[in-house]
């Protein structure tokens, strides 16, 4: 394998496990909420668009008897679970927020680029070992 060739690999692996890395521990992350509630509702949207399922859902929540809305944003492919209702915010100021939906979405995206990392660098390991026996049997 030409040398460039393998920089180029290692450079789109290392993206996968980065990127993987960062929705985990980063995106997923709930650090900088302090407090959590339950929302007393939730109402998920869902679009098609060119054959993909969009799913955007507000959870309204409350606190110290004011109420809050926390939008999920839009996710792709991963349907919102009935008992996904928690809302992480901060304390300080409740309208910053984040629903345990987009933690869990994070979390399942950041595994999946994990994994295609994994096996990105399964496949080269394999690529870079065959191309050194054959050039060893040369």
């Amino acid at each position: 394998m030409e040398k460039n060739k393998r920089l180029i690999a290692y450079i789109w692996i290392g993206l996968y496990f980065v990127f993987g890395l960062y929705l985990i521990f980063i995106s997923a992350s709930t650090i900088k909420y302090d407090s959590k509630v339950e929302a007393y509702q939730v109402e998920t949207n869902q679009k098609r668009d060119d054959d993909d399922t969009i799913y955007n859902s507000k959870y309204y929540y409350t606190v110290n008897e004011k109420e809050y809305e926390c939008s999920s944003g839009n996710v792709r492919y991963i349907r919102p679970k009935p008992d996904e209702k928690t809302v992480y915010y901060d304390s300080k100021n409740p309208k910053k927020c984040k629903t345990e939906y987009n933690v869990s979405a994070n979390k399942k995206s950041g595994l999946i680029f994990l994994g295609i990392g994994f096996i990105f660098l399964i496949w080269f390991i394999i690529k870079l070992s065959t191309d050194n026996n054959k050039k060893t049997q040369s």
